[in-house]
């Protein structure tokens, strides 16, 4: 007989002490994504102002790093949960190509910085439809191809996906991913997989992780019921692969090329050896005829022997040989495979495919489907499918600041915004007013947002049992969404906020007789219907119509960056002679600016005069900088110039225009609105002042009273409050 209390009572403080662990891990999650909430929120919202290009790349660096901390706080949750074996599988139907789209799009943006090309390799006959944890096989991936990415500083990084079926109702998904970086010692393979651990630091101490992905990654494979292996030469690379099972819902290949486009003749012009090899991979997936050429000679040879249906070549050979195809063959069509950060100009009768190409895209093309084909390289894209302004909306935080992010999310969809502090104020506010939807923060103080919305539900009437009720949390916790479901919530959405998952669930909740189009049904802003015809540009050295129809952009939100391409640019144009003689590293980052800034409004010359001056500069060739600077200088200003006096005169016919279609104010009804500007200013509502301002700003109004309203709200801009009050008592 053996006394085994003491071993019982270590093994209770064991458990507790990992249960606390969870639970500190948990709280500090919340603790430190609240704060990280209103950061990256109001990261996006500078994004959205008009803002220097310098100023932009600042705050995208700080976006990045936000994120970065995000990431780090999930890994360390999941390592914690694998520990204590609370991590769990979510299974659910889910589409394949969705997976691919995501971490194609993730790959585009990490190697933004890198010398370094993402190949993808994906069967096209994988099932279109599985049954598995969708999100923890994106985990796996995008951990895997971020190592890759990390640890890779020239050649490429490749994915493969392949798949084999097991019987009517399983398949095998192998994934590999290879790279060609720094590789890895025999020796240390053993310790890739474990926690907190990052090899041969003396080497990658420029590295940034925590080291903890591949752990994460080997358990969640595991738990999937694979295993995971790495294979790696010193010096040359590596390849970790993991081989899983899924269930399948729908055995139809997920990139299918139909009917008749399987006899298509296509001719591939390819320079790059491996990008060709994955562009073959491709075409041998779909079984597809296609012939490979990477000399201009052999290509212009084979297209004279040989009648094509689809020829898929780089945007410079394409714009170089575009004619000379088409008088060949008026008929084939043409496929432009435009390389990352590659900068272009939209042909004719050219379609656009964006490099890593894979066989989804690929198929699209080859069966006339009107899809996208460019990747968004930004996650701070701000598209928007419909607005709603019809729309009342209800958001429940008790964080003012989390309150001002959100809002500033919603605000572009033109909806109606209520504000609750509280749930007790939020119950108050349901039965004066009926939302259209309700976004509901969980942790709140005396009543959470789980007790609000069973508040709601309770109370009488059809309507609010049915009304929408999102949750708004920052838990990351697994079963957090599930928990929000169980209690009566619809949707959940998880802080900081991400602008395409709200467009996802604005457009999955709002009736659908309250959404408008924008592009479908918007008028110029602010220009009478009979007014249109006043915005002519004559701009010296732009082509306004190519940069309109290049960035989707209409008359007037191109006007919109025209102002702030001219206000930065004479802000920096007197400094850049000095900082070419005296500041080199300055100078390198404002023509770097200028370079992006007027290749986005069409002067693609003078962003070609700022790459070559960025590229002496770096280089440290003083002599290429003394040479075109001035040049460079004034046709920069000639460029400022030719914009200053098309905004002035757009301006003074506009002001002709528009007086005519103005409202008149009575002199009491100006009075009683200057008393609610200055309470408003009072009480530091800028908000409230700034729409007073503007609603009689667009009044029949002395132009001595336009010029007092325009220089108080330039104030409250700069949050100048007391000497907003003075201007305004201007007006009397």
């Amino acid at each position: 007989m053996k006394d085994i209390t003491a071993f019982y009572e270590m093994k209770e403080k064991a458990e507790n002490a990992g249960k606390a662990k969870t639970h500190f891990l948990a709280n500090m999650s919340h603790e430190i994504r609240t704060p990280m909430n209103a950061i990256v929120g109001m990261v996006e919202l500078i994004m959205r102002e008009d803002i220097s290009d310098t100023v932009r790349e600042h705050v995208y660096n700080i976006k990045s790093a936000s994120t970065n901390i995000l990431g780090i706080i999930n890994d360390i949750l999941d390592i914690s949960k694998v520990e204590s074996g609370k991590i769990e599988l979510v299974e659910d139907e889910y589409e394949f190509a969705s997976i691919i789209n995501d971490i194609t799009n993730m790959a585009v943006v990490r190697i933004d910085e890198k010398d370094i090309d993402f190949l993808v390799e994906v069967d096209s006959n994988i099932p279109y439809k599985l049954f598995g944890d969708e999100i923890r096989l994106r985990q796996i991936i995008i951990n895997l191809v971020n190592n890759a990415i990390k640890f890779t500083k020239k050649g490429y990084v490749k994915l493969r996906i392949e798949s084999s079926k097991i019987n009517d109702n399983k398949v095998s998904l192998s994934v590999s991913v290879k790279d060609t970086g720094i590789g890895i010692k025999q020796g240390d393979l053993c310790k890739l997989f474990e926690s907190f651990k990052q090899v041969d630091t003396r080497r990658n101490r420029d590295i940034e992780g925590t080291g903890l992905g591949l752990a994460i990654s080997k358990s969640l494979v595991e738990l999937m019921g694979g295993n995971i292996s790495v294979e790696s030469t010193y010096d040359k690379g590596s390849n970790f692969s993991f081989t899983i099972t899924q269930k399948v819902t729908n055995y139809k290949g997920f990139a299918q090329v139909e009917g008749d486009n399987l006899e298509k003749n296509i001719l591939v012009y390819e320079e790059k050896y491996s990008d060709k090899e994955s562009i073959r991979y491709i075409f041998d997936s779909l079984k597809l005829k296609a012939d490979y050429c990477s000399e201009s000679s052999i290509f212009l040879n084979m297209l004279k022997s040989n009648r094509y249906s689809h020829v898929f070549a780089s945007y410079k050979f394409i714009d170089n040989y575009k004619d000379f195809i088409l008088k060949m063959n008026a008929d084939v069509k043409l496929i432009s495979m435009i390389n990352r950060g590659e900068e272009y100009h939209i042909l004719d009768n050219v379609t656009y495919i964006q490099k890593p190409i894979y066989c989804l895209p690929v198929a699209s093309i080859l069966n006339d489907e009107n899809i996208s084909l460019l990747y968004s390289k930004d996650c701070s894209d701000n598209q928007i499918s419909f607005i709603v302004p019809d729309a009342k909306i209800l958001i429940i935080d008790d964080n003012a600041v989390n309150l001002k992010v959100v809002c500033g999310f919603m605000s572009q969809y033109e909806m109606e915004m209520d504000t609750a502090f509280s749930g007790f104020e939020a119950l108050e506010m349901v039965t004066k007013k009926k939302y259209d939807i309700i976004f509901m923060d969980h942790m709140m103080p005396d009543m959470d947002g789980i007790d609000t919305t069973k508040a709601i539900r309770s109370l009488t009437g059809e309507y609010y049992k049915t009304v929408p009720i999102v949750a708004l949390t920052a838990n990351a916790i697994s079963g957090a969404k599930e928990m929000f479901l169980a209690n009566s919530m619809q949707d959940f959405l998880s802080k900081p906020i991400d602008s395409k998952k709200l467009n996802t669930i604005l457009k999955r909740w709002i009736r659908e007789e309250l959404k408008i189009h924008p592009r479908e049904s918007r008028l110029v802003k602010n220009t009478p219907e009979e007014d249109k015809s006043i915005i002519k540009l004559d701009l010296y050295g732009i082509d306004h119509e190519m940069s309109m129809k290049k960035n989707s952009l209409d008359i007037e939100d191109y006007i919109d960056i025209l102002k702030v391409f001219l206000k930065d640019g004479k802000s920096k144009v007197d400094k850049l002679e000095y900082y070419a003689r005296e500041e080199l590293k300055r100078y390198t980052i404002e023509v770097h600016a200028i370079k992006s800034s007027s290749d986005s409004i069409g002067a693609y010359a003078l962003s070609k005069q700022a790459k070559i001056l960025e590229g002496a500069s770096k280089s440290g060739d003083i002599n290429i900088i003394f040479d075109n600077n001035t040049e460079f200088i004034a046709e920069y200003i000639k460029i400022l110039n030719s914009i200053e006096e098309n905004i002035n005169r757009l301006r003074h016919k506009r002001d002709n225009s528009y007086y005519n279609h103005k409202e008149e104010i009575s002199k009491d009804e100006l009075n009683k609105t200057i008393q609610d500007i200055k309470k408003a200013l009072d009480n530091f509502d800028s908000d409230m002042a700034i729409d007073l301002l503007n609603q009689i700003k667009n009044t029949k109004l002395d132009n001595t009273y336009e010029k007092i309203i325009d220089k108080t709200l330039e104030l409250i801009n700069i949050f100048e409050y007391d000497e907003a009050l003075e201007c305004i008592g201007e007006i009397s």
